[in-house]
C-alpha cells in the first residue's frame, strides 16, 4: 500500500485532511489572535457578557476567513469564489431573503409554542431598550453567524463536495455543525432532539449554498434565526441566554419535546417543523427564480 495516496492525491493533500488542518488551525489562530489583544491591551481580560462575546467570535471569525481563503488558494489551489463570499450585485439579495427565512422560520418554530399554550409573552421591552441592545447583539451574531457559515458551509462543503459530492458533503457538514454545539448549556437535557434539530439546520443551510453557489443566503438565514430566537422573542439560542433584555419577555411551560426547553427551539419539534417548510419554500423559491442567478461552479458533483 501507498501510504502517501493515503494523505495525496493529484499533488494535493486529500479533502479530508484539508479540513482536519483547516480546523486545528482556526481554532489555533483564534487564540493566538486572543492572546495578541490581550498583550497589548490588559484592560480587555476584563470584558464581560456581549463585550467578551463580540472579542471572542471576532477572532474567531477572523481566524476562519482568513486562514479559510489562504488555504483555498495555497492547499487546495482553488478559486476563492468557491467559498460563496463573492461580493455583487446578487450579495445583498440573497442575504436579504436569508434574513426573511430565517426569522420567518424562527417566528414559526414559536408560534407552536404560542398555540400549544407552553410558551407565553410575559411583557416588552421599551423602545429605548430595543435602540440600545438590538443593534450590538445584531452585530455579535452576525458575526458568529460568519465564522461558523464560512467554516461549515464554506470550505469544509467545498472540500467534502469535492471529495464525496453534494449529498455527503452536506450530511458530513451538519453532523459536524451539530456535534460543535454539545459544549452548550443544557445541550444534553434532549439530546436526540438537539442534534436532530442542530442537524437539520445544517442541511438546509447547506442545500441554499447548492441552490445559489453562495453563502449569502445561509448568512442572512443563520443571523435571522438567532437574532429572532434570543434578542427579538426571548428564547435561548442554542443554550444561551441573553445577557440583557430582550424585545420580549416569555416563560417556557414546555412540554420540552416541542419547545425545546432550557436549550431553545433546536432542540423542539416545532423547528423541525419550520425547518421542514423551510426547506419547501427554499425549493419552490428557487424553482420560481427567486433566489437570484447561481454562478456556474465547474466540477460539481
Amino acid at each position: 500500500m501507498n501510504l502517501g495516496a493515503v494523505f495525496i492525491k493529484d499533488h494535493r493533500l486529500r479533502p479530508g485532511w484539508r479540513v482536519l488542518v483547516y480546523i486545528v488551525a482556526t481554532l489555533a489562530g483564534a487564540e493566538l489572535l486572543l492572546r495578541l489583544i490581550f498583550a497589548v491591551s490588559p484592560v480587555l481580560r476584563t470584558a464581560t457578557g456581549l463585550g467578551a462575546a463580540i472579542l471572542g467570535e471576532t477572532c474567531l471569525a477572523a481566524s476562519a476567513v482568513g486562514i479559510g481563503f489562504a488555504f483555498r488558494a495555497w492547499l487546495d489551489r482553488r478559486p476563492l469564489a468557491s467559498l460563496g463570499l463573492t461580493l455583487g450585485p446578487s450579495a445583498l439579495h440573497q442575504f436579504a431573503i436569508g434574513a426573511a427565512f430565517g426569522a420567518g422560520m424562527q417566528i414559526l418554530a414559536a408560534g407552536a409554542g404560542w398555540l400549544a399554550g407552553g410558551v407565553r409573552v410575559t411583557g416588552f421591552a421599551p423602545v429605548s431598550e430595543d435602540l440600545r441592545y438590538l443593534p450590538p447583539a445584531a452585530g455579535v451574531l452576525l458575526i458568529a453567524a460568519l465564522a461558523e457559515e464560512f467554516s461549515m458551509r464554506g470550505y469544509m462543503l467545498q472540500n467534502f463536495r469535492e471529495a464525496w459530492g453534494r449529498p455527503a458533503a452536506a450530511v458530513a457538514t451538519a453532523i459536524i455543525f451539530a456535534a460543535a454545539h454539545l459544549g452548550n448549556p443544557h445541550s444534553h437535557g434532549q439530546l436526540i432532539l438537539t442534534l436532530t434539530g442542530l442537524f437539520l439546520f445544517g442541511i438546509w443551510a447547506a442545500y441554499s449554498v447548492f441552490l445559489t453557489g453562495s453563502l449569502w443566503l445561509a448568512l442572512g438565514a443563520h443571523l435571522a434565526w438567532n437574532l429572532f430566537e434570543g434578542p427579538v422573542l426571548g428564547l435561548p439560542v442554542s443554550g444561551l441566554t441573553m445577557p440583557f433584555p430582550t424585545a420580549m419577555r416569555e416563560t417556557d411551560g414546555g412540554p420540552d419535546w416541542l419547545t425545546g426547553g432550557s436549550f431553545g427551539p433546536e432542540a423542539g419539534v416545532s423547528s423541525l417543523v419550520a425547518l421542514g417548510v423551510g426547506l419547501v419554500v427554499l425549493r419552490l423559491s428557487a424553482l420560481q427564480g427567486l433566489l437570484g442567478p447561481r454562478p456556474a461552479q465547474p466540477g460539481e458533483k
